[in-house]
């Protein structure tokens, strides 16, 4: 495969010892989608076993309600087709086994409501976890022009349910995705409440691609052609 974009990472997948990756999809991420999407599934081929498209479609219905979308739910979902659609040809590079989840594919499972409602526990009982995750939830508003909204900590709440599900039933479970980690994921990363949900089972990969520099000719090119 010739691309014009590489994807590397940190940590690197080797010091994780992880097997599985979860590419997590937010839907309208630039990084994940065409070439960038192409070169991510390349650098994923060559360091796991096999690899999960997670994709946060109806995650997106939260955004929508604070935004006072009433279809909510169908419209998060109709992008999720056209993300599936647009990028149908990326995803034919995968070499390595690969499943892909949709949101609503974890939401009907009553192990995931049981995780989103020990999630939402924690937020409630832990100062410290709500300071966090009310933070990132006021940035998140902030980075894409919208007002702050209690569906913006909902949205957090689920995906940290969904997440800690993942990382108890997938064994050697990467999550990959092209940002730095919230702030209320490295708290429960450090504390015991992160052990009581289940979160520590899995790593945390930040994947970063960037345009390929242009080769410059050596001179055994130069013999080469001559």
């Amino acid at each position: 495969m010739i691309n014009s974009y590489k994807t590397t990472s940190s940590p690197s997948p080797a010091s994780t010892n992880s097997k599985v990756c979860s590419l997590n999809i937010s839907i309208g991420n630039l990084n994940q989608v065409g070439d960038k999407l192409a070169s991510t599934i390349e650098w994923a081929n060559k360091h796991f076993d096999k690899a999960i498209i997670n994709l946060g479609d109806t995650l997106q219905r939260h955004n929508l309600m604070a935004l006072g979308e009433i279809n909510h739910h169908n419209k998060s979902k109709y992008l999720g087709d056209i993300w599936l659609k647009d990028n149908e040809a990326e995803l034919k590079y995968f070499e390595i086994p690969y499943e892909i989840k949709r949101w609503d594919d974890w939401l009907c499972m009553d192990k995931v409501q049981r995780k989103i409602s020990l999630a939402r526990q924690i937020y409630a009982s832990d100062e410290m976890m709500a300071e966090s995750l009310l933070t990132d939830a006021v940035d998140y508003a902030d980075r894409f022009a919208r007002g702050f909204s209690d569906h913006h900590v909902d949205f957090i709440l689920e995906e940290i349910g969904v997440h800690s599900y993942m990382a108890e039933a997938i064994q050697g479970l990467a999550f990959v995705y092209p940002s730095n980690r919230m702030r209320c994921y490295e708290y429960l990363s450090n504390h015991l409440a992160g052990d009581i949900i289940g979160l520590n089972k899995a790593v945390f990969i930040r994947s970063m691609t960037k345009k390929r520099k242009d080769r410059k000719p050596s001179s055994i090119d130069v013999k080469l052609v001559a």
